[in-house]
This record gives structure tokens, sequence and C-alpha cells, in this order.
């Protein structure tokens, strides 16, 4: 697979209240250490730790199939590069991270700024990087930059995914559903109506 893993470097900054900090990137802050947790942008040779969080993501769904386990991994890498492709080609102001945890790759993160608003394309942590607090303290940080910017975080997430119940606990709010998702958003708290 050819590697085309991160755009060029932009520099747009589109959140109100965002400081001209000199930045390449609107979430370079993600590059600080918040412990355990590390960001670093995608490189080449990231590809195949990609492949294996995103094939965790589908476990359940492809333990239902009843293809041989190769038919499943070539099933899966198409579908991993057609995914990959398309988040190139739509969000070609992306940010894409890789998450790692105390050094070692656990996860993917992929942003974009859209505006007042902070897209959240893609997050997921490989299975038995789950559970152990990571997920939070990767919000952690997403809700630190979303703070100091005054954007609003916004994602979809599949209605019969169970991770809707960890964003409602860490604060999102459920806007809307459609026939496979649930939109959802976060807002800062100093943005947030009245109670």
């Amino acid at each position: 697979m050819e590697s085309a893993l991160l755009p060029e470097e932009t520099g747009h900054s589109s959140c109100p209240g965002a400081a001209n900090t000199g930045l390449p990137r609107p979430f370079s802050q993600l590059l600080r250490v918040y412990q355990p947790l590390t960001f670093r942008p995608l490189q080449p040779g990231d590809e195949t730790f990609l492949y294996e969080v995103y094939a965790s993501t589908r476990e359940q769904e492809m333990a239902l199939w009843a293809s041989s386990p190769e038919e499943k991994a070539a099933f899966l890498r198409m579908q991993f590069e057609a995914q990959h492709a398309f988040y190139q080609k739509q969000f070609p102001n992306g940010d894409f991270f890789l998450v790692l945890s105390d050094g070692r790759p656990v996860g993917r993160l992929y942003l974009e700024d859209q505006g007042n608003e902070v897209l959240l394309i893609e997050v997921a942590l490989l299975p038995k990087s789950r559970r152990l607090g990571l997920g939070r303290r990767l919000f952690e940080a997403l809700f630190e930059v979303g703070t100091s910017r005054d954007c609003f975080m916004v994602g979809h997430v599949e209605w019969w995914n169970p991770a809707i119940y960890f964003f409602l606990r860490i604060g999102f709010q459920i806007t809307g559903k459609s026939d496979t998702h649930y939109q959802i958003r976060w807002v800062p708290e100093r943005l947030s109506p009245p109670a």
C-alpha cells in the first residue's frame, strides 16, 4: 500500500478564540505528553498497526461470518484501505494521530477543525487497551484543546456501539439520530447554557 498518510502541514486554525500560537496544525498541542498518553502524527510504516486497530473494531461482526480466516482478512484489508483513502480525501485538513501509551501504540485518533467545531473522525483503541482509563485520559486531552479554543466537539457513533455510554458518561450529549448513528456533541463548560 502506498503511504499517503498525512496531508501537507497547513497551519490553519479557525476555532473562535484560538490564539495564533505559531504551531503548524490546530491540534499540535496534543503532541504534548498527557501521561501516560502521547500523540504523534501518522508516519509511513504505521499502516500495519492502523490495520490492526481497524480490524479490532470489526471483530464482533467478523465472528458472525462463516468465511475462512483468509477471506475475512482479505475483506478487512480491502475495507481498511478504502476507509483510509476515503478519510484522506474527505478530510484533507484533518489531523491524523497515532495514540501511544508509555511509548507503545494503542490506538488512532483522527480529527478535523471545522470552524467552531472539532469533528471526531475516528477514535479507536485496541481491545487490550480499553477499560484501563486511557480513553478517559485521551478525551481529557481533547477537552483541554476544545476548551482552550472555545470549540465544540462533534461526532457520530453507531447506535449499536456500546461506546455511546462512554461518550455520555464523559459529557457528550446525543443531538440527533440517523438510521445507523447517533450524532453526539460536547460543549466546553464556559459555553454551556446555565442549568
